[in-house]
């Protein structure tokens, strides 16, 4: 999967959304609030998805790859 930055947009409003509307406290509008942005940013995160190209090498004879890897971040 790739990056969406519409739905974590839409995940940023929706928290922000909830914690003006369901917390009558500051102090529990602001705990929600950072826990459902780090939610939201933590799956964004998690939805990348690498795109190996080239540059990494593997001995014939077994062992570590060696070399500089060569892609994007999707």
């Amino acid at each position: 999967m790739s990056l969406n930055k519409n739905q974590l947009q839409n995940a940023l409003l929706q928290a922000f959304t909830n914690a003006r509307q369901a917390y009558a406290s500051p102090q529990d509008a602001a705990q929600q609030l950072s826990a459902q942005l780090a939610q939201a940013i933590d799956d964004y995160v998690r939805s990348a998805a690498i795109n190996y190209t080239s540059g990494l090498l593997a001995p014939t004879s077994g062992g570590p790859v060696s070399g500089v890897f060569i892609g994007s971040l999707n």
